[in-house]
């Protein structure tokens, strides 16, 4: 019964474990996306 309740409880956390790392994945990816066009549009602004 206590090894399944563990069993039980150490799914979901995976499961969330598994979705907060794609949600601060998503993060980060957006941060640098953002980062690199603010930069090449000032790198633009500059060659022009």
């Amino acid at each position: 019964m206590h090894g399944r309740q563990w069993e039980a409880w150490r799914c979901p956390g995976r499961m969330r474990g598994q979705i907060t790392a794609a949600v601060v994945g998503g993060l980060l990816l957006a941060v640098v996306l953002g980062l690199v066009r603010v930069l090449v549009a000032h790198v633009h602004v500059v060659v022009r």
